[in-house]
């Protein structure tokens, strides 16, 4: 088998890592091999990545292993790098190309230099499956993830260490959101229990309060745009809109979808929410009143999972179990384009910062990057991730978050993957 593929920064080499234990560099133009096999794994090899400047390749390995190699003799540079105690199923350089991120089933993120090879603080641990997460939407230096036993971690990203750990919740939690200015944390659990708190390490994350919206699960959050209201899809089939400063119930519940309502997205100035649903459709709703704007949006022929906002807030992109992505316009929620084929049931969508691109999670864990077809109408997939596990993100909280599982990470690592040219596929 071949577990992973990346493409050289220049786009004439192709590097790819095998099962049966080593890599091999091919030329783009006529597909000869013009590197390889290059021995030194003892198990196969997970995860290819080249340097920003195309002079080194860095590989993992399920012999718990990551190695750096000259990309023009094939010849190891250093030690391998040992640290890990399972298998290393991917790694994920930065942007800058100075530091390399790997996975590993032990349990661990860990960081490396990509010039020494000498790890970089302490690595990244959660004890328990991770179920949600959000990064802080002003910096992005900051990250929570939920877990299955309803604790809450904040995570900070320059040090990569855990700053705080908090309660709250008695069930699993589903979904996770920030406010814009980073000051509110919003979390809803898998018993109907949403819990809004202050963003204050110094006052350990305090419980501004708690929200019992019934017994049923919470699938999807989001703050307003000015932070004063909070937005929720249910199983129960209802859209509910909180106060965020005292936690009352303003708006709803809200009746129209017919069946459970998988995310919820707040319009860029606060006047509509959009909304998707078990039901197959999209819906557009005043957010002052609670009324149905339009006719729900009917083109997918299975569930609607996800929808995101695009960054100038004129498109939705929506992600179905009909394997397709579609595109609409917000103003008149007509389709823009043909639709988006994927292999299998999608089941998370968000644009990237620019809005040329959209990813995409599916049932079986590949997570895939498009242009959009008002940039690009070729309708081909740009780079993929493989991941282990099912992209199972439900909700989201506009087009630069995704609150849920392993998805969140890959997206987010692979659209700075993307904006630094360096398109890869990897196991995780």
């Amino acid at each position: 088998d071949v577990l992973s593929i990346c493409f050289s920064p220049d786009g004439t080499k192709l590097a790819s890592g095998h099962v049966d234990k080593m890599i091999r560099v091919f030329d783009v133009e006529n597909g000869d091999l013009i590197l390889g096999p290059i021995q030194g794994h003892t198990r196969g090899v997970s995860s290819v990545v080249w340097s920003l400047d195309g002079s080194r390749l860095f590989t993992a390995s399920y012999d718990k292993s990551i190695r750096f190699w000259d990309s023009e003799t094939g010849k190891a540079i250093g030690d391998p790098l040992t640290a890990h105690t399972d298998y290393v199923f991917s790694i994920s350089l930065s942007p800058d190309g100075t530091k390399l991120a790997s996975a590993s089933s032990d349990g661990t993120v860990r960081f490396w230099g990509t010039d020494s090879g000498d790890p970089i603080g302490e690595p990244l641990q959660h004890e328990s499956m991770l179920q949600a997460v959000a990064f802080s939407p002003s910096d992005g230096r900051r990250m929570l993830s939920g877990d299955e036993h309803g604790l809450l971690k904040v995570w900070d990203l320059e040090t990569h260490q855990p700053i705080a750990e908090w309660g709250g919740h008695e069930a699993i939690i589903t979904c996770i959101a920030m406010s814009r200015d980073d000051q509110l944390v919003a979390s809803g659990d898998n018993k109907g229990r949403i819990v809004i708190r202050e963003m204050n390490l110094k006052e350990d994350g305090q419980i501004k309060y708690a929200i019992q919206t019934g017994l049923r699960d919470v699938l999807s959050i989001c703050f307003s745009p000015d932070g004063t209201k909070l937005a929720s899809g249910h199983v129960d089939k209802m859209i509910r809109v909180f106060d965020v400063e005292n936690g009352d119930l303003i708006l709803g519940p809200i009746e129209g979808h017919t069946s459970w309502l998988y995310s919820v997205v707040w319009s860029l100035d606060g006047s509509r929410l959009f909304t998707a649903s078990h039901d197959n459709s999209i819906r557009f709703w005043d957010s002052e009143t609670g009324k149905a704007i339009g006719d729900p949006l009917t083109a997918h022929t299975n569930v609607v999972y996800s929808i995101s906002l695009s960054p100038d807030g004129t498109k939705l992109a929506s992600a179905s179990a009909d394997r397709t992505l579609r595109f609409w316009g917000t103003d008149s929620g007509d389709p823009i384009g043909e639709p988006l084929q994927h292999e299998r049931s999608i089941h998370v969508v968000t644009f990237s910062p620019s809005g040329a691109s959209v990813a995409c999670g599916d049932d079986n864990g590949k997570v895939s990057i498009w242009r959009v077809p008002w940039w690009d109408d070729s309708k081909k997939v740009i780079a993929y991730v493989q991941l282990s596990c099912r992209a199972v993100s439900h909700s989201h909280c506009n087009s630069r978050h995704i609150n849920r599982c392993w998805t969140c990470v890959l997206l987010k690592c692979f659209l700075s993957a993307l904006l630094t040219d360096v398109v890869c596929s990897s196991q995780l």
